[in-house]
């Protein structure tokens, strides 16, 4: 398990510099790249990013798909920040962390308070740091696939409906 904790400066629309903490975990990737989303909540915390990427690798072995599990997070609620302020913040993130992610590494995705949006930033961010466009990187970004805003309910039904079931 690999456990990053770091600090990202952002230049706020009003010039002041704020510092946020970004996190991500890379539990277990004996089965492949780590594959796990990237929050961003006021009330995140290491423990939390620790637990669900846990949780990601149990599910991507239980579902027989070779990815390991990795989660991410800031402590952030980003309906406090401006949409250049959202896009210098996800951009910083990828510049803390584009050396341990990547297509054959670990695959960050959308999850809470993360949109479309903010995943084409990162991949941008990502492509630019390796030189080369990549957007395998960042799998929900806008380029590459559209996102299902029901998709983080789906794995939790589908472990429970077979149990159920008569």
């Amino acid at each position: 398990m690999r456990e990053f904790t770091f600090r990202i400066p952002v230049r706020m629309d009003d010039g002041t510099l704020r510092v946020f903490t970004g996190f991500r975990v890379q539990h277990n990737d004996a089965r492949g790249p780590n594959k796990g989303g990237i929050r961003f909540h006021p009330a995140e915390t290491i423990d939390t990013v620790r637990g669900l990427s846990m949780w990601m690798t149990w599910k991507c072995a239980v579902a027989d798909i070779p990815l390991g599990g990795g989660k991410g997070g800031v402590i952030v609620d980003p309906a406090t920040l401006s949409t250049d302020e959202k896009e210098r913040l996800c951009r910083g993130w990828v510049k803390q962390m584009w050396r341990n992610i990547g297509p054959r590494q670990d695959v960050p995705a959308p999850d809470v308070y993360t949109t479309p949006q903010m995943m084409g930033w990162m991949m941008d961010e990502y492509s630019r740091q390796v030189g080369q466009y990549t957007p395998v990187c960042l799998p929900a970004s806008p380029s590459a696939v559209v996102v299902r805003r029901d998709a983080p309910k789906r794995p939790a039904m589908a472990s429970f409906i077979p149990c159920v079931r008569p």
